[in-house]
């Protein structure tokens, strides 16, 4: 398998014939991300209620957590456990908690990174 990088509205050619536009494609997999968004979410969560092992956050050493988003009844949690910035590499409707609640409400920093799912296509 190997990943290949396509131009912004290209497509993908194979032998000589146009299959899916490119653009349609990142529109497609976009909307399927964001309909199973949700599911995944609940899922997750009825899974860390049932299993120990499963955490939303591990220690990753004394000054980072890396975990699973934050829902905005954790913020008080994080700033109790001494978080003082919060990295967020999600799309923009996976961001569960607003940026005034960690700012304002509990003067914890932010940092938002969009990170898009699949923007490679295997071939």
């Amino acid at each position: 398998m190997r990943i290949t990088e396509l131009e912004d509205g290209g497509s993908e050619d194979f032998g000589g014939r146009e299959l899916v536009p490119v653009k349609a494609k990142r529109a497609l997999v976009g909307a399927g991300g964001r309909i199973l968004f949700y599911p995944t979410l609940l899922y997750n969560v009825f899974r860390n209620k049932i299993e120990a092992e499963f955490r939303w956050w591990d220690e990753v050493d004394e000054f980072i957590l890396l975990g699973a988003v934050p829902f905005p009844k954790d913020v008080p949690h994080l700033q109790q456990l001494g978080v003082q910035g919060v990295i967020t590499l999600n799309e923009p409707y996976e961001t569960l908690v607003p940026s005034s609640l960690y700012q304002t409400a509990f003067s914890i920093a932010i940092g938002i990174y969009p990170a898009y799912d699949a923007q490679a296509t295997f071939s």
